[in-house]
């Protein structure tokens, strides 16, 4: 059995290899570890651009006032559907702070990337 010290430096077979990239091949990182090539969906300006979409959509959810079933439906607001108005705006508050985790720290990742 291999014993652990937590003020030692994990042993390289422990180690998970892709680890270090995958942050960069999905397009949520600009700082390139190794020979890594990401798919052309994960550029990080595309990436961006959903995330921020999606981030204005669940706003604009949380602020519509209540409208006819079928615009729900049309603009896929799944947590319209379950009959109860706390139960919507508890999702998509959630919904949005999750996107918003994701959208300040890709703001903060470019702040870093330019500086240095």
């Amino acid at each position: 059995m291999i014993e652990i010290n937590s003020y030692k430096l994990l042993p390289p077979e422990l180690a998970i290899k892709g680890a270090k990239t995958h942050l960069y091949r999905i397009g949520l990182s600009l700082y390139k570890s190794g020979s890594v090539e990401r798919k052309w969906f994960y550029n990080p300006i595309l990436v961006f651009i959903i995330i921020t979409q999606l981030l204005v959509r669940n706003i604009v959810f949380l602020v519509l006032p209540q409208m006819d079933d079928w615009f729900y439906l049309y603009l896929g607001d799944i947590a319209y559907f379950p009959d109860s108005f706390n139960i919507r705006i508890i999702s998509w508050a959630l919904i949005t702070s999750i996107i918003s985790i994701t959208f300040f720290s890709m703001i903060n990742n470019y702040y870093n990337y330019k500086k240095k």
